[in-house]
């Protein structure tokens, strides 16, 4: 396997949009997820995982305020 396949996303957040559709985004960093779903709206979080790790949030705010530390 090349190293692309084999990396693990720092975060990777399940969601759906402003629109329903249903998204993942991955991230290498922490600032990286805030600064991307800042202005966004998120109408269903999915899951929320940090090196691989499902925590639990509930709103946009969790996941920031775990982000932050």
């Amino acid at each position: 396997m090349d190293s692309q396949t084999e990396k693990i996303p720092f975060i990777r957040f399940l969601y759906a949009d402003a629109e329903g559709v249903r998204r993942i985004y991955d991230a290498d960093w922490p600032d990286q997820f805030i600064a991307y779903f800042s202005d966004k709206e998120v109408t269903k979080i999915g899951g929320f995982f940090m090196m691989g790790m499902p925590l639990q949030v509930k709103t946009l705010d969790d996941a920031f305020k775990i982000c932050k530390g």
